[in-house]
C-alpha cells in the first residue's frame, strides 16, 4: 500500500481530493466548481479551501473519466494570469502544472504567496481528461472549472473567484486529545489484542460516506467525548480517498490512517501505515491511498488524529 504525494510547489500533493465537503463552519468548507469537459460535459469538480498556512486546490473527476494533465493559476487578479493579446489564457505558462494519471490531484500552496489568509483570489483551473470510448478508442477533452469566461467569444476558458478566510483560533492549544473516526467495530472487539478505545470501519468497494470524528471518547462512548469534525471517504475498490474536515475551534496536530484487507493488529497509531504531521491551525487533511486491493474485497479503515482544542 502507498500514499501518493509529490512536492511541486511549496507543499503540493498529487492524488488527494474529495468531491463534496460539508462543514458547520463556512470558513473551513471548500468552495467547489463543476469541472466541465468539452465545455458542456460535467466531468468532476475543482474544490478550493484554505487554513492559516495553505491553500488547497483539488481536482477530481468522475468515472469513467481520468485526469491526464492539470494546469492552475491562482492570483489576486485575473490580469496576472498569462494571456495572449486577445485575452486567451496561455495554460503552458500557468505557474502550477502536472502530468497526471488517475482520478484526482491536488495542489497545496503556501497562503503567504497570495497575501494574508483572508485574501480575495481568482482561480483558473484547466485539465485534460480522457476516457475509453465504446469502440475502444480514447476520447480526450479539454476541461475547465466553471466560472467567468476569459473572453466573450472564441475560447471558452473560465476562471472563478475564491475568498479565503482566516481560521478563528487562539495562538495555542488549550488542550490536546486523541480522536478516532466512528466505525462499525471497536478496536477492542477486533480480536487482535488491542486494548484501547477507538473504532474500525468496514468500507465496501465503490462505497463513499462519512463518519464523525470524536476526541476523548473513553470506553468507546461518544457521549463522553467531543465531536470535533468529520472524516469523509470514498473507495473505488483499489484507492481510498479520505479527508479529515474539522469543526470550528479544533485543529489537527497529527493524523494516522490504517487501510487494509485484514483487521488492524496494533494500537500504536505510528504503525498504522500512513501518517502526516500538521502545523497549528490545520483543519483540512487529505489522504489518497493505494490499498493494493482489486475491487472485490472489503477494506478495513481506522482514522486517528491528535486534536488541538483551540477554544
Amino acid at each position: 500500500m502507498k500514499t501518493t504525494s509529490k512536492l511541486i510547489t511549496g507543499f503540493t500533493m498529487s492524488g488527494i481530493a474529495l468531491s463534496i465537503l460539508l462543514s458547520s463552519n463556512p470558513a473551513f468548507a471548500a468552495s467547489c466548481q463543476t469541472l466541465y469537459a468539452g465545455q458542456n460535459i460535467p466531468a468532476g469538480s475543482v474544490c478550493v479551501s484554505n487554513d492559516a498556512d495553505y491553500l488547497t486546490v483539488e481536482y477530481k473527476v468522475d468515472a469513467p473519466w481520468d485526469l491526464t494533465e492539470v494546469h492552475l493559476f491562482v492570483g489576486n487578479s485575473i490580469t496576472e494570469a498569462p494571456q495572449t493579446r486577445s485575452g486567451n489564457p496561455q495554460i503552458g505558462l500557468f505557474p502550477y502544472s502536472a502530468t497526471v494519471s488517475g482520478g484526482a490531484y491536488s495542489f497545496v500552496l503556501p497562503m503567504g504567496d497570495f497575501g494574508d489568509c483572508d485574501a480575495d483570489l481568482v482561480v483558473a483551473a484547466h485539465a485534460v481528461v480522457a476516457k475509453e470510448g465504446s469502440n475502444g478508442s480514447l476520447q480526450t477533452e479539454t476541461g475547465w472549472a466553471a466560472g467567468t469566461r476569459f473572453t466573450p467569444r472564441g475560447n471558452w476558458a473560465t476562471w472563478f473567484n475564491y475568498s479565503a478566510e482566516c481560521p478563528n483560533y487562539v495562538g495555542e492549544c488549550s488542550r490536546t486529545e486523541t480522536a478516532f473516526a466512528f466505525g462499525d467495530q471497536t478496536l477492542q472487539d477486533l480480536g487482535t489484542g488491542i486494548n484501547r478505545w477507538g473504532w474500525q470501519n468496514t468500507v465496501s468497494p465503490y462505497e463513499s460516506g462519512s463518519q464523525p470524528l470524536y476526541a476523548g471518547a473513553a470506553q468507546n462512548d461518544p457521549s463522553k467525548g467531543d465531536l470535533v469534525g468529520q472524516v469523509y471517504y470514498s473507495f473505488d475498490g483499489s484507492w481510498l480517498d479520505l479527508t479529515y474536515q474539522m469543526a470550528a475551534g479544533y485543529g489537527l496536530s497529527k493524523t494516522h490512517v490504517f487501510a487494509g484487507a485484514a483487521n488492524l493488529n496494533t494500537g500504536a497509531p505510528g504503525l498504522f501505515g500512513h501518517q502526516q504531521s500538521h502545523s497549528f491551525g490545520t483543519t483540512f487533511v487529505n489522504y489518497y491511498i493505494d490499498t493494493g486491493l482489486t475491487g472485490t474485497e472489503d477494506l478495513f479503515v481506522v482514522a486517528h488524529a491528535d486534536v488541538c482544542f483551540q477554544q
